[in-house]
């Protein structure tokens, strides 16, 4: 993984916790022990490498999220493996 990608996803992450500060009712749903990746509509770089560490993730740790920034808002889907 790149420092870029690994920077990348510092920021996403940090945008996403300010987010879910500002509004707790966004992860009402996320089960416990779920994980969240990233995915940027214009790094497909990015997104495919996380998709990846996601698909990685073996099924029985926990549900997998991917968060996606949509103007302002933040969206979280479920990622099927």
């Amino acid at each position: 993984m790149t420092e870029r990608i690994i920077n990348k996803n510092f920021a996403l992450s940090a945008s996403f916790n300010r987010y879910v500060i500002a509004h707790p009712d966004t992860t009402l749903n996320l089960p416990k022990n779920s994980f969240v990746i990233f995915a940027d509509s214009s790094d497909a770089q990015l997104s495919r490498i996380n998709r990846k560490l996601a698909h990685d993730i073996p099924k029985s740790s926990g549900r997998i999220f991917c968060a996606t920034k949509k103007g302002t808002i933040w969206k979280l889907e479920p990622v099927s493996k």
